[in-house]
């Protein structure tokens, strides 16, 4: 079926947490990036084109219109303290383009991807400066080589290996706290598993995969900073001093991402996708130094072993539906949360006030490219068969 396959691996949702780590903002503004929350743009060359047709290069290719909202906004789950209603609205294009590859029994293949999002907040919420505000998302490159190493009867196991994938700095938040770029890189497996059957059009299989990957931010400091901003603090002598820092937390230095996800063929136009990832981060240490007081040096009071590790834990769930080859309807619930609660107590992964709801409308380029070039093609092979039985 042209323009719309099954996915392989849950990268959108993997992508925005990346993104969500070198802004080092509140998960609220990290969610905005989620949704839609599950990739569609692993597709291997035996999946994307009838027998006999060449596959697209682009194929993979999509442009969506996404609308989320905070649980608390629409009144599902705990009450809180303070009200923060969120909802977003963003167009993200995400292309695909396939270099090389290899179309044989066992397919191989390379190419990039890319997405960016623009992103406007209608409400007054925490997560903009203005109301109203277009905000950038950074920008993610991504190359991938992808191989299958085994295909028979409905079942398959393919290997992709993505890197250097590239954080560039797009966003605002980015911009003014220091941040240089993101690099990191990923291994994933697929194992598909034949249920009813290919030829069947409800449950026809299952694929599961799972997801190792690193990332690491370059920065200018170890904590956000704005060369802009004099702030006039207090130092240790007791004077007056300006400073650029922003905040007193630390940048996370390294992250390792561990998960994994399933997708189901619930109908031939109809998947069920569904994603579990931990982020496991340690962030930057303080040295402890003595400061020189008018009454002499004094050491630097602080934690003997203080905790720099944190997990930020990322469920994501979500159906699709094929209207036409051209265009589908997703409709998702997404939660990107540290595991650790403002209350010190572990979370759930399945739920916090910053959890969402999402709905989207995704175009599929390649599928709008192949209707367009055949139309054109089927308008001239007219006007040529008219001009002939003309003479």
């Amino acid at each position: 079926m042209h323009g719309f396959v099954f996915p392989r691996f849950a990268r959108g949702v993997a992508c925005a947490a990346f993104s969500a780590n070198l802004l080092h903002a509140s998960p609220s503004f990290a969610q905005r990036a989620v949704a839609p929350a599950i990739d569609r743009r692993f597709q291997p060359p035996s999946e994307t084109s009838a027998p006999g047709d060449e596959p697209s290069a682009w194929r993979g290719s999509t442009f969506s219109w996404n609308n989320s909202a905070t649980t608390q906004t629409l009144g599902v789950g705990d009450a809180e303290q303070s009200e923060n209603p969120t909802y977003e609205m963003s167009f993200a294009l995400s292309p695909r383009y396939y270099v090389w590859e290899d179309p044989g029994k066992l397919p191989r293949t390379v190419s990039v991807g890319a997405r960016v999002e623009a992103i406007r907040e209608f409400t007054n919420s925490d997560t903009t400066t203005e109301r109203g505000e277009w905000l950038l998302s950074n920008l993610l490159l991504v190359p991938q080589y992808s191989h299958a190493f085994y295909e028979l009867r409905g079942y398959s196991t393919t290997l992709a290996f993505r890197a250097p994938a590239l954080a560039l700095p797009t966003s605002k938040a980015s911009r003014k706290n220091g941040t240089y770029f993101g690099l990191g890189g990923s291994l994933l497996a697929t194992q598909d598993f034949p249920l009813l059957g290919a030829d069947s059009a409800v449950l026809s299989g299952l694929a599961v995969s799972g997801l190792a990957g690193y990332e690491h931010a370059f920065r200018r400091a170890t904590t956000p900073t704005n060369p802009e901003l004099e702030r006039e603090r207090m130092g240790p002598d007791g004077e007056t001093l300006s400073s650029d820092q922003l905040t007193g937390r630390a940048f996370t230095d390294d992250e390792v991402r561990l998960g994994f996800s399933t997708t189901v063929s619930l109908h031939e136009r109809v998947r069920w996708s569904s994603l579990f990832e931990w982020h496991l981060a340690w962030k930057y240490r303080f040295e402890n130094a003595a400061v020189a007081l008018p009454t002499g040096t004094a050491p630097v009071d602080g934690q003997e072993k203080p905790d720099n590790f944190g997990v930020v834990a990322l469920f994501a769930t979500e159906v699709a539906v094929l209207l036409v080859d051209e265009c589908s309807v997703e409709l998702g619930y997404q939660n990107l949360s540290s595991q650790l609660g403002p209350d010190a107590q572990r979370r759930g992964m399945f739920y916090s006030p910053d959890a969402r709801f999402s709905l989207s409308v995704v175009a599929h380029l390649d599928a709008i490219a192949s209707l367009v070039t055949g139309a054109r093609s089927a308008r001239k092979a007219a006007m040529a068969s008219g001009a002939g039985s003309s003479n």
